[in-house]
């Protein structure tokens, strides 16, 4: 079982169960207790939650993340892992890397409070997010996402420090165009 891994560092799920459903994992949530564990990555159907109370499920995130304050890294498809009433302050001090592309929400502050988001490293995202809130970022290396009401150079100037970008289809083709000959 995988409860049993004590040393688990990196864990993968990709469930591809097509006609059958998702596949239930809430267990892990609740049982889980990996005391190294960096990196959680979970795409394809995976069912988290056996209920559809927030306030319940935003609980077991949280023991589940207090738990677990050496994740760095959290990988999803949809905004499985992060429930807004559960990223209280002080938890998941460690998180640097966030991959939520191919999310249904939006706003990137529709599940990622700015606290976690100015300790981030990596954010790659389908979500909008504001120039501004990208500015308050001191630590972010690597982007990709779209930007909310703002000129390339400003998306330039709040980056000071970016090392790969990628923004998403917010920006005409000049303004593309313009981005690689600044960098």
């Amino acid at each position: 079982m995988i409860f049993a891994l004590e040393n688990l560092n990196d864990l993968y799920m990709d469930i591809k169960r097509p006609g059958d459903g998702p596949m239930h994992a809430g267990t892990f949530l609740q049982r889980a207790n990996w005391k190294h564990i960096q990196r959680i990555s979970l795409r394809g159907a995976i069912r988290l939650y056996y209920s559809n109370d927030s306030q319940e499920n935003a609980k077991i995130l949280r023991d589940f993340y207090t738990r677990h304050p050496t994740l760095k890294a959290i990988s999803f498809r949809a905004p499985k892992l992060l429930l807004p009433l559960c990223l209280i302050k002080g938890i998941l001090p460690n998180l640097t890397s966030v991959d939520c592309r191919a999310t249904t929400l939006p706003r990137i502050y529709d599940y990622l409070p700015y606290h976690i988001l100015q300790q981030l490293e990596c954010l790659l995202t389908s979500a909008a997010i504001d120039v501004d809130v990208l500015a308050g970022m001191k630590s972010l290396k690597i982007f990709s996402g779209q930007v909310e009401g703002a000129k390339l150079d400003e998306i330039i100037s709040a980056l000071p420090n970016i090392e790969r970008l990628e923004i998403l289809p917010s920006l005409n083709i000049t303004d593309l165009v313009g981005l690689l000959i600044k960098l």
